[in-house]
């Protein structure tokens, strides 16, 4: 069995109740359209909700496309 991990893939933040951060499972491959399939990335609630905002809800993208998505995102809150 795979540990979860204890910090958010995006912004590095520690997962846990003494700082108020807590884990949300992120679908790379959203599942309205590939059912659940795809890899998956722990982040803290607040980067999970801004990444949403970058993704297209409508328009279905290539899994390549996606997964840049959220690498770009990553490498932008990186920078903060």
């Amino acid at each position: 069995m795979t540990e979860k991990p204890t910090s958010c893939y995006a912004c590095h933040r520690h997962f846990g109740r003494k700082n108020g951060t807590r884990r949300s499972c992120h679908h790379v491959w959203p599942k309205r359209f590939f059912n659940g399939a795809g890899p998956k990335v722990y982040l803290c609630e607040y980067c999970h909700q801004k990444l949403e905002r970058w993704i297209p809800f409508c328009r279905k993208l290539s899994t390549t496309q996606y997964e840049e998505v959220l690498e770009y995102f990553c490498q932008s809150r990186r920078m903060k």
